[in-house]
């Protein structure tokens, strides 16, 4: 499976949803709004922006980045926001070994042929690549960011 995808659920909205007064039920639109409005796209921001720019990985074609895309679901229980990988298998072949690492085994031929950057030539029957988390590590890098939107927006609401 090429495809990867992390999704943060936050739920039991409705048992807060019945013990808030009806008129702050009324306004916890705008705690929804918030919560699709800005975390995503902080997380999307922290993906592109930093990971892909050379923090966790180095820009090369754009394509990786071009392919990450967000969406958020509110159901009566529980708000789901996804970020994941878009296209058909194989488009970003190579975005699941780099988050969370492994083995590149040679399948249609002996060996693995590359070339690494000094312009030296390899071959090799596998290569072991290390872990290079863009979307998990983005995530937790914006988990405080996430919650303070969240907060604000409850304490806006409280006003």
């Amino acid at each position: 499976m090429n495809s990867i995808s992390i999704t943060a659920r936050l739920t039991n909205a409705d048992l807060v949803r019945r013990y808030l007064p009806s008129e702050l039920r009324k306004r916890l639109a705008s705690i929804k709004m918030a919560v699709r409005n800005y975390t995503f796209m902080d997380l999307l921001a922290e993906i592109k922006g930093v990971k892909l720019q050379g923090e966790a990985l180095q820009y090369r074609s754009g394509n990786l980045s071009r392919h990450i895309r967000a969406n958020t679901t509110f159901t009566e229980t529980e708000y789901i926001g996804r970020a994941f990988v878009a296209g058909y298998p194989g488009q970003v072949p190579y975005a699941r070994i780099h988050e969370y690492g492994g083995i590149i085994r040679a399948r249609n031929a002996p060996y693995l042929t590359f070339r690494t950057e000094d312009g030296r030539w390899h071959r090799v029957k596998q290569v072991t690549m290390p872990e290079r988390s863009y979307m998990r590590s983005s995530l937790r890098d914006t988990k405080e960011k996430f919650y303070s939107r969240v907060r604000n927006a409850v304490q806006g609401v409280q006003e």
